[in-house]
């Protein structure tokens, strides 16, 4: 990245310390900006090698003032400043961000495994039990061999029996035999699944033992986020602070001045940055639509091309459909002119006009039940705003994707659990410029998305924010300005 294009995306990320206290729930008012570039920045923008971390001090600003190319140098350095500490604060904002979705995930892997070893220990339990059973059935089966010399009762008195039939004490000693042996297959069959269950059972319980460790590492790692992020936010506030009194200073301005100048220059990067986005997000819809019709003009020249090939492969079919029969047809010129059937069938046409044109007609409904979807989903999220922020909560309190998943729900639209999914499983996909109240708006980089919110019109948002904030409702600005990567595209499930 040049120096020119470091300093100008630092200067995007400017009103960080005042916006991101949005996101942290510091209380403090939120400057506009625009969504941070589409690729995200990992590490801190580079300044010029004259340009260091420190801030200068008041007797540097004197000197600096001496001499208009220093006092220049100066002004350049402390306006780099600010966009190095916006870039430094904006990032503890989105590892925070990333750090509370990370555990929302393992939480979540957490339930899964969970249940799967509790499903696994019930049905290991209904095995042991089985195997019990067929054990019970076994050991009484061997003492009554054992007491009687190896002859069972029910032997017996089959052998002694009067009954004359042969047969039928033959069929019924074989079907003795075969209910021993069938206890004793059983008694070995229920013991194997038993202990089969049993480490299946033992496993599960070791995967949901690790799962409850990953949760706890992953909780650990999203305080631990949080709080630097928290104190990203301070320090960056009190460094700008000073900064702005050093810039005041060396123009000889007040402090309110030269803060509004800021801001004023933030704004132009931000609406700039903005319009950008917006652009990126047409070419993108732009391109998608082309693909899209080059692949359905492909399609038809496909389809056309083996029409043609069929047609010549098939050049006899056309003969056998003009036979030898055709030419006795004009020997009968005689009947066909005398019937006068020409003038009967003309008046029945005008009943088919009616029927054709109510038909095609209403295509009214679907948008206004789509419209109800997206009106109760908003509905829903907004009657939760000030719930508390829950890692991995889906009510009471909310993660991101909670509310998300739970708003539609609401409607009967069922989404997936987590932010990317809810992305990648969208029925539709909406650029910026076009969205509309009820789009989900993600923040992430693509491929991977850690924060969901609901659009609900006028760059402004309702959503599962984070501990401090809970469920709020958020200006996109205030976001993209705190360093979240607002993505220009966004899903529509109504």
């Amino acid at each position: 990245m040049t120096r020119a294009n470091g300093r100008k995306y630092a200067a995007i990320l400017y009103s960080s310390a005042l916006s991101a206290s949005v996101l942290l729930g510091s209380g403090l008012p939120g400057a506009f900006a625009a969504p941070v570039p589409q690729a995200p920045i990992t590490v801190p923008l580079a300044l010029p090698a004259d340009q260091g971390d420190g801030i200068p001090s008041e007797a540097d600003i004197a000197a600096a003032k001496k001499n208009e190319s220093d006092a220049k140098a100066a002004q350049s350095r402390l306006e780099g400043l600010i966009g190095t500490l916006a870039d430094k604060q904006s990032q503890a904002v989105a590892n925070g961000m990333r750090a509370n979705d990370a555990y929302t995930n393992a939480l979540l892997t957490l339930q899964a495994k969970q249940s799967a070893a509790q499903v696994a220990k019930t049905k290991a339990a209904d095995a042991k039990r089985q195997a019990d059973a067929s054990r019970k059935d076994v050991g009484a089966l061997a003492s009554s061999i054992y007491q009687t010399g190896g002859v069972n009762p029910v032997v017996e008195s089959v052998l002694n029996g009067s009954d004359g039939d042969l047969l039928a004490k033959a069929t019924t000693l074989d079907a003795l035999t075969r209910k021993q042996s069938e206890a004793f297959d059983r008694a070995v069959a229920s013991d194997h699944a038993s202990a089969s269950l049993a480490a299946d059972a033992a496993a599960a319980q070791k995967a949901a033992d690790d799962a409850a460790r990953d949760a706890d590492q992953a909780r650990a790692a999203a305080e631990a986020a949080q709080n630097a992020a928290t104190q990203a936010l301070a320090t960056a506030s009190q460094d700008r602070t000073k900064v702005i009194d050093r810039l005041a200073e060396l123009r000889n301005t007040t402090v309110s001045l030269e803060t509004q100048r800021v801001q004023g220059l933030e704004q132009q990067r931000a609406a700039a940055a903005l319009a950008a986005l917006q652009q990126q997000a047409a070419q993108q819809a732009a391109a998608a639509q082309q693909q899209r019709e080059q692949a359905a003009a492909q399609a038809q020249q496909q389809q056309q091309q083996a029409q043609q090939q069929q047609q010549a492969q098939n050049p006899a079919q056309p003969a056998p459909q003009q036979p030898a029969p055709q030419p006795p047809a004009p020997q009968q010129p005689a009947p066909q002119q005398p019937a006068p059937q020409p003038p009967a069938p003309q008046p029945p046409v005008p009943q088919q006009p009616a029927p054709q044109p109510p038909a095609p007609q209403p295509p009214v409904t679907p948008p206004a039940s789509n419209s109800g979807t997206a009106q109760t989903a908003i509905g829903f999220a907004m009657s939760k705003l000030g719930s508390p922020y829950v890692w991995g909560g889906t009510g009471p309190g909310y993660d991101c994707s909670g509310l998300t998943s739970q708003a539609f729900a609401s409607a009967g639209v069922y989404l997936p659990r987590t932010a990317t999914p809810q992305y990648f499983a969208a029925p539709q996909y909406i650029p910026m410029g076009r969205w509309q109240p009820g789009d989900l708006i993600f923040w992430g980089d693509g491929g991977y998305f850690y924060h969901v919110a609901i659009y609900i019109g006028g760059n402004q948002v309702v959503q599962a924010l984070n501990p401090s904030t809970g469920v709020t409702v958020t200006n996109i600005a205030d976001m993209s300005a705190a360093g979240m990567q607002l993505w220009p595209t966004a899903a529509r499930y109504w």
